[in-house]
């Protein structure tokens, strides 16, 4: 189901697999990105989210101190959800990607380096069953 949808950005949560999928649709302000993503993990928590899948594939380059943002407030609050896997679809721009993956491994040597578990796709089918057969194999409890 689609919990949110916004020029930007659109939210497709899976009930039964606990699976929020982030799929970027374009560019935001640093304003808009920094609200958005404050109202992602509001919903991931409200819904009890297992596993995220980040379609990041539209995502323009983060500017700098966005990124920053990123690793000092977002990051260790998205590590609080306890999510058990995160599949990250790369974005198409190598600026981009390189933005992620930097705030990713950054952010984990700070806190938690082995959780949740990441993976990184240039396909989005493949990232949605890396995250989905875990999930049901691991008998992480399902909704609905």
């Amino acid at each position: 189901m689609i919990l949110y949808e916004c020029a930007h950005l659109r939210l497709t949560f899976h009930v039964r697999l606990r699976l929020l999928e982030v799929t970027w649709l374009g560019a935001a302000s640093s304003e808009e990105f920094r609200q958005t993503q404050q109202y992602i993990l509001a919903l991931a928590a409200r819904h009890q989210v297992r596993a995220w899948l980040g379609d990041l594939r539209r995502m323009p380059p983060l500017h700098p101190l966005d990124q920053i943002w990123l690793q000092q407030h977002w990051f260790p609050q998205f590590l609080e959800l306890g999510l058990e896997k995160l599949a990250v679809v790369n974005a198409d721009d190598p600026f981009g990607r390189q933005n992620v993956e930097d705030v990713v491994v950054a952010s984990k040597a700070r806190q938690h380096p082995g959780r949740p578990e990441t993976r990184y796709f240039n396909d989005a089918e493949q990232a949605r069953e890396w995250v989905e057969k875990p999930i049901a194999a691991a008998g992480l409890p399902l909704r609905g």
